[in-house]
């Protein structure tokens, strides 16, 4: 036994394990194992390294088989992963050590704890990764790292636009933890940590209900949560956290907590929005009050130039007031309207502006009238004869599709609509565990599409059938929380905006747009200092920069893209200022703006009080940047936030001493 001799950190006073609930519907968890057997040996051929790994450090190989020597005898069932026993030991020829790593893709450098994002999936480097089955699986790995002194951070859905545990951790996939208990009569759920959007939505709509989250059906329910949680139902119920009445957490000293508005209430206001990566531990289990769902979604989708060729006119410029002016906050809150920009040209249509209408449980009769104004105002649409285009589904079924479900082929990796998709087929897709390489015929008798020839594939990275749920895209994504913008800003925006195609080497059009979200309504209803996530306006908007780009290549960059994103950003800020959402992380914010107080406002003093408190300060992350109350090489008080808080948010004790703290560590670190 290699663990150091000390004694395990105790349990703080009042924290309890959890207690269960009666009354309960319970659907079965997929568990269905990893797709992947374990295996004995590994091959280090083709492993994607540009160049030679660095010398091994003692201090962290000591580590690293502390914490396989403990893994290995804690844990019977989870499946581990040692990927820094694959990168790193292996190459150096270091044959001590007996593996018993997942098979792994080393052609596509591709494992299950794989970002979605190529652009920093490689970034990435934990000594070890645990897919935990259930909560105990969670505690004993954590106190295996603690012993190590190893940091732990969570992974379920891998949708992070940024990477997280770059070197030295250990990470914790909950993404097999999708237990469901519905309890029909108090209207409440606890879904585990490792279902997606797809699952949580497709089970809850059995029983008639749903949770304000949004339309990404990949995207992992604990990180949306932890983030804030903005989707289309946002202005009649509010945001995902908003519903949130108690968080399952395994701290980051391994003690069990179940947060409440009774117990821990400081805990479960910081799962409302403080961020995935500042939440001192690794989230189980979410409960939920949840909401009725609705029966039907009528949508209409209307397209306007940016510039009317025949009047010249800035038809883009008068699109956006008109969305500002009559959608934005709309008095019926059964009316969702997004507002996207589209600069190039795509296929047959010339750069434009769209309007996606999505009307809350009315029928198409009900949902016209509503949308004469904006023809009287705009003129015709684009699309559809000047009439736009009309659709009603079942809640569902409109989830389905405007997640992608069966709307793209994948090179007949997915069935589609027009193929006769089913409606069980549909459900499948929604609910798949695990990405695909093989045509959709293939996948009813062979679903992980183990032993399928490489000629045979289907993807060259595997897949799912949702849009953006490929692990072979590129990805820059920023956002500012804005309220309605002058009309001088709208004109320096789209003076700036339409310029995006010369600066994509590609000239792909889904390679760069904007979308303007509304995030007011019943949101603006909640206090901004009731929850970690403050921006609750009863005029706010969530603008998202969209940078994408092809990853099946091993071009990871593309720098004059990535700058334009960059720019634009910076163009908006001196009009709108520095108001972010953390669910679009961004460690490189244009403007000076400080991460921190972008995503907290005056509420960043209790997050890192919050965070501080629960936190074992014994070992701290590798990243840390939404913390810190500065950015390198700028002088104190840049962005507008740090001095609009009170004092008492910014002069406590407990955030000086903190960031003191990360300052004294951070030297620290350059000095060793």
């Amino acid at each position: 036994d290699v663990c150091l001799k000390r004694s395990p950190p105790q349990p703080r006073d009042g924290l309890n394990s959890r207690d269960g609930e009666s009354g309960e519907h319970k659907i079965p968890a997929e568990d269905g194992g990893h797709p992947a057997k374990k295996n004995t040996s590994l091959s280090t051929k083709n492993v994607s390294n540009d160049t030679k790994p660095p010398a091994v450090s003692s201090r962290i190989l000591g580590q690293f088989l502390q914490v396989r020597q403990c893994l290995s005898t804690a844990l019977s069932r989870a499946s581990v992963e040692y990927p820094y026993e694959r990168n790193y030991l292996l190459e150096e020829g270091d044959n001590r050590l007996a593996s018993k790593a997942l098979p792994y893709d080393s052609v596509n450098n591709f494992s299950l704890w794989t970002l979605h994002n190529r652009r920093v999936a490689d970034q990435q480097k934990p000594l070890a990764v645990v897919y935990a089955r259930n909560t105990d699986d969670v505690v004993k790995a954590t106190m295996c790292a603690v012993e190590a002194q190893l940091p732990v951070m969570g992974q379920s859905g891998r949708h992070s636009y940024l990477a997280y545990c770059l070197q030295d951790c250990m990470l914790i996939n909950t993404y097999l933890m999708k237990a469901v208990t519905i309890n029909e009569q108090k209207g409440t759920a606890a879904l585990g940590a490792g279902l997606n959007l797809g699952q949580a939505y497709t089970y809850l709509d059995k029983a008639g209900f749903t949770i304000p989250g949004g339309t990404c059906p990949t995207v992992g329910l604990a990180g949306l949560t932890l983030g804030g949680g903005k989707g289309i139902l946002i202005r009649m119920e509010g945001m995902l956290v908003d519903k949130l009445i108690g968080v399952d957490a395994v701290l980051s000293n391994g003690t069990l907590v179940r947060a409440t508005s009774q117990n821990h209430s400081d805990l479960l206001w910081l799962a409302k929005g403080g961020g995935g990566n500042t939440f001192p531990g690794v989230a189980t289990a979410f409960h939920f009050k949840l909401v009725k769902r609705p029966d039907i979604i009528t949508e209409w989708h209307a397209k306007w130039p940016i510039i009317c060729k025949s009047s010249q006119k800035a038809l883009g410029v008068a699109a956006v007031e008109v969305w500002q002016n009559l959608y934005l906050n709309h008095p019926d809150r059964r009316v969702y309207v997004r507002f996207e920009i589209h600069p190039y040209q795509e296929n047959d249509q010339e750069p434009h502006v769209y309007m996606v209408f999505q009307f809350i449980g009315m029928t198409k009769d009900e949902a016209e009238p509503y949308t004469l104004p904006a023809l009287r105002e705009l003129g015709p649409t684009m699309n559809n004869e000047g009439l736009g285009n009309w659709g009603t589904h079942p809640y569902l079924v409109f989830l389905q599709r405007i997640g992608g479900i069966g709307m793209q082929s994948l090179n007949r990796t997915c069935k589609t609509w027009e193929e006769g998709l089913t409606e069980s087929e549909a459900e499948a897709q929604m609910t798949m565990v695990q990405p695909a390489m093989c045509t959709w015929n293939e996948q009813k008798t062979n679903p992980t599409c183990a032993g399928v020839a490489k000629e045979d594939r289907t993807v060259p990275i595997p897949t799912f059938c949702a849009w953006d749920s490929g692990f072979g895209t590129n990805s820059l994504y920023r956002a500012l929380v804005m309220t309605p913008m002058s009309r001088a800003a709208i004109q320096e925006l789209m003076k700036f905006v339409v310029k995006a195609p010369l600066f994509d080497r590609d000239k792909a059009f889904w390679n760069f747009y904007l979308q303007i979200d509304p995030s007011n309504g019943a949101a603006a209803d909640v206090p901004p200092e009731a929850t970690a996530y403050p921006w609750r306006g009863r005029e706010h908007m969530t603008m998202q920069v969209v940078t994408k780009w092809d990853g099946t290549t091993n071009i990871r960059s593309n720098p004059t893209l990535e700058a334009f994103n960059f720019l634009l950003i910076s163009v908006m800020q001196p009009f709108v200022g520095t108001r972010s959402y953390y669910n679009y992380a961004d460690s490189d914010m244009p403007g000076g703006a400080i991460p921190l107080f972008s995503y907290f406002g005056k509420n960043a003093g209790r997050v890192l009080e919050i965070r501080h408190r629960y936190a074992d300060m014994r070992t701290t992350h590798d990243t840390e940047w939404e913390l810190v109350l500065f950015r390198e090489k700028q002088p104190y008080g840049v962005q507008e936030w740090i001095d609009m808080p009170e004092e008492q948010h910014l002069g406590a004790a407990p955030l000086q001493s903190y960031a003191g703290a990360l300052m004294v560590e951070k030297m620290g670190r350059l000095h060793t």
